[in-house]
């Protein structure tokens, strides 16, 4: 079976493939995924969802997923690649990644900063997730 072929227990009543989660923590890594999406003939959104491993950006820090964003979109315009980046229980983590431009933002701490978070998120026009530690 391939990355992206679907099989049973990834399809809904409907019997339609959903979306697959892929974790990527590097460019080799989000390039084979990609790739796959491309041989596929869906964009991204459609056929893979990106995702960082946890605590990613407390790792790598917040301007490698930008950078990251942005060499992938300039490879793969047509397929439209946004990265769900996890910045743990670190909500200042969080609050740059978006202001630096990232789509998509995991955010495991406190529930009321997490709403805090959220409320921003939501001007900003980006995806946002939280999961409490």
């Amino acid at each position: 079976m391939g990355l992206l072929q679907p099989h049973g227990r990834r399809r809904g009543r409907d019997g339609q493939a959903r979306l697959k989660t892929v974790i990527v923590a590097n460019l080799p890594q989000a390039r084979a995924a990609l790739d796959a999406a491309r041989a596929a003939g869906g964009t991204a959104g459609e056929t893979i969802g990106l995702a960082a491993p946890p605590d990613a950006a407390i790792q790598y820090g917040v301007l490698f997923y930008v950078k990251l964003s942005e060499q992938l979109a300039a490879e793969y315009p047509e397929l439209q690649p946004v990265i769900a980046v996890d910045c743990g229980d670190r909500a200042d983590l969080a609050h740059d990644a978006m202001r630096f431009g990232l789509k998509s933002i995991v955010f495991r701490g406190d529930p009321r900063t997490a709403e805090k978070l959220a409320d921003i998120a939501g001007t900003l026009g980006v995806k946002f997730r939280s999961h409490p530690a």
